[in-house]
């Protein structure tokens, strides 16, 4: 019987999914729409500099991602982003931010982290749109009631998809 005991406890241990982000909790409603809001403005000001080349009013609202930019780990490519799109003579791009499932967040005092499994489109002057999925954490920072995006982190080819925590 001990033995049975042992064998259901290390199996449910193994079972368990371990906490995705350590120290974070899952956002209240209210929480969780005022970090999607954020991430909502954080990609239409993406798309419109993706479209102008301008990412001087994304940085302003999101400082921090002027800074500590890994092309290769995806991880605050804004900048670059924008000039490959240029390079692109795209007309429009728009992301739909929970198109594939809604954006997990969780907090932790003055920090969040949020898990984005979205569709992009881009549109060219001519022929067919591309569309695309992305799969981006973002780590925001809240400083008096606002929230700010410090830092983002977007899957990239050959590089393991980061896990998208589950409820």
């Amino acid at each position: 019987m001990r033995v049975v005991a042992i064998v259901l406890a290390i199996a449910a241990a193994a079972c368990a999914q371990s906490d995705p982000v350590a120290g974070y909790r899952p956002a209240s409603p209210e929480e969780r729409a005022t970090v999607v809001r954020v991430i909502g403005e954080y990609y239409d000001l993406l798309d419109r500099a993706q479209v102008t080349g301008d990412t001087g009013p994304l940085l302003a609202r999101h400082p921090g991602l002027a800074t500590g930019e890994q092309r290769q780990r995806g991880v605050n490519i804004e900048t670059w982003t924008v000039e490959r799109t240029r390079a692109l003579n795209i007309r429009d791009a728009s992301v739909d931010i929970e198109s594939y499932e809604p954006v997990r967040v969780y907090v932790k005092d003055a920090a969040a982290a949020a898990f984005v499994h979205a569709l992009f489109t881009w549109e060219y002057p001519q022929g067919s749109p591309t569309k695309g999925e992305l799969a981006v954490r973002m780590d925001l920072v809240r400083t008096g009631d606002r929230w700010v995006i410090e830092r983002t982190d977007e899957w990239v080819l050959g590089e393991t998809p980061p896990p998208t925590p589950r409820r």
